[in-house]
């Protein structure tokens, strides 16, 4: 099958931008590798056992973070790599590579981590993999073992990034519960108020930036007690007015 059968077999419907991962290995497509290009978001590629010689048709992708080309017959002309600076993960076990000399461009790659190289003639080459740690400095990963030789399972290496992702989602929620807590003591604290307010009972709350604001001041009693008197007195008034009133109507025949 085609390369760029192999392409539209697994992306189907998808938009070229939308794609996000291809796994095309086994595809024929020897060293013509222009079908990929409108795949410009590829994070993941895998080209393995394609029957490649020649990489100089590889286009550039800039999210591109792991690249599988094992299993081919490349020699050479890995600068058509380094086109694609995020890539952190790098195959290239059973190619003909001959030497450390030839791997010199991948020293671009300044987030390459992960690189596997098992089964080309430049690992039997005197200091191999001194030479590349120092190489690639970023390097942490060579043919399955680090620096100090310690062997590193690939899948070890992955239950790391799934433990962060973890980590990060679990942080993501528990600051969303704690949104959502906050939201409802607001609208309880809300409700309260409402409810006090409904029952006659006003409520008051100081606005702590503000410094100058005062709640309304509440009437003093000995207003209410000198308006009582004043009644009083105006009944008072009234009443001997009216008693005047009466007298002086009592003495007018006698005046007559």
């Amino acid at each position: 099958m085609s390369l760029e059968e192999c392409i539209a077999k697994q992306v189907g419907d998808s938009k070229p931008l939308d794609v996000e991962r291809l796994c095309l290995d086994q595809a024929k497509c020897g060293d013509n590798l222009a079908a990929l290009a409108p795949y410009k978001n590829l994070v993941s590629l895998s080209l393995q056992d394609c029957g490649i010689t020649s990489l100089e048709t590889l286009p550039e992708f800039s999210n591109l973070t792991t690249l599988k080309l094992g299993d081919n017959r490349i020699k050479g002309g890995l600068e058509s790599i380094t086109k694609s600076p995020e890539i952190e993960k790098l195959y290239l076990a059973g190619n003909m590579i001959p030497d450390i000399e030839s791997l010199k461009p991948l020293s671009k790659l300044t987030k390459l981590e992960w690189l596997d190289l098992e089964g080309n003639p430049a690992k039997e080459e005197d200091g191999y993999s001194a030479k590349l740690f120092e190489l690639i400095p970023s390097l942490v990963v060579l043919d399955g073992k680090d620096k100090g030789g310690e062997e590193l399972d690939e899948a070890d290496d992955d239950d790391d990034d799934d433990e962060e992702e973890e980590e990060e989602e679990e942080g993501g929620e528990e600051e969303g519960a704690e949104g959502e807590e906050e939201e409802e003591e607001e609208e309880d604290e809300e409700n309260d108020n409402y409810r006090a307010i409904l029952s006659g009972d006003q409520v008051y709350e100081e606005d702590e930036e503000d410094d100058d604001f005062q709640p309304p001041a509440e009437e003093p009693e000995d207003l209410e007690i000198e308006e009582e008197e004043d009644a009083d007195l105006g009944e008072q008034t009234v009443l001997g007015k009216h008693e005047r009133e009466g007298i002086d109507d009592d003495d007018e025949p006698n005046k007559k």
